[in-house]
């Protein structure tokens, strides 16, 4: 099970519950010391990277099947948060926002997709937002880098029936978490 985010907060949780449950995790976030720790804690691997950097993330299922297991589960959890007026929005800010929050998850559901169809078995997790589905005064960047992502995985969900592979979006309320780190 690959978890991005995974240093701290809903990724943290989510590593722990599924190693609890016996899964080998692959873990990733930028917090390098954070996330080899929680690794050791886990028995799982580390994979610092940040996921603003395309390059990374070209190559990143690639490293971490190479270090281990391929990538049965994905669970696309890393995010970043952005409150507040969009014409007082900084464009390298919401450029980082929708890298982040949308392009990098679908670009790692690119890679990780066709092992997964050929080995016959797999799953997509994507963490979404319940401020995807709805409109909230100055959350108009981080909403609807979610709502775009819900629908990229309802949508792929759709592509993928019949096929051994399932999608997951989970559409969460406010959590208090750091999510820029």
């Amino acid at each position: 099970v690959l978890v991005t985010g995974a240093s701290r907060g809903i990724g943290e949780a989510t590593a722990r519950a599924f190693a609890a449950a016996g899964a080998s995790v692959a873990l990733v976030a930028r917090d390098v010391d954070r996330l080899r720790a929680l690794a050791e804690e886990l028995g799982g691997t580390a994979h610092p990277a940040d996921l603003l950097d395309p390059t990374v993330v070209a190559g990143l299922i690639a490293a971490v099947e190479a270090d281990g297991d391929p990538v049965d589960v994905l669970v696309n959890n890393a995010g970043v948060d952005a409150v507040g007026a969009f014409m007082d929005a900084d464009p390298d800010d919401i450029e980082q926002i929708y890298r982040l929050n949308l392009v990098t998850p679908v670009q790692l559901c690119r890679q990780v997709l066709p092992g997964m169809l050929d080995r016959g078995r797999g799953h997509l997790v994507n963490v979404s937002s319940l401020a995807g589905v709805a409109a909230y005064p100055g959350m108009t960047t981080y909403a609807s880098t979610k709502a775009g992502l819900t629908q990229f995985t309802e949508i792929l969900a759709l592509d993928l029936k019949g096929l051994p592979v399932g999608t997951t979006v989970v559409q969460l309320g406010p959590i208090p978490t750091d999510m820029l780190d």
